[in-house]
């Protein structure tokens, strides 16, 4: 059994085009929920867990932990495949 059970996974992946459309369309659509929603603004400050701008700021921390993985096994492929 593979690390993430990836082995078992036949499905059809997206293109590194579609995927680059989906992230663009989301980072506008978060993008316009930061410039535009009442929770953003300055009287509603600090934003706290029972604020609805809390999903935001879990999803940052969520695309954090995907890139803090994703260096780990860069650096680690990259001292592997060394030669």
């Amino acid at each position: 059994m593979s690390w993430d059970d990836m082995s078992k996974n036949k499905m059809k992946w997206p293109s590194f085009k579609e995927v680059h459309a989906y992230r663009q369309t989301v980072y506008n659509t978060v993008k316009q929920i930061i410039e535009t929603h009442s929770a953003f603004e300055t009287q509603n400050l600090p934003i706290t867990q029972d604020s609805p701008a809390w999903a935001v700021f879990m999803g940052f921390e969520h695309e954090r932990i995907h890139l803090e993985t994703s260096s780990v096994l860069l650096l680690k492929n990259a001292k592997t495949t060394k030669k």
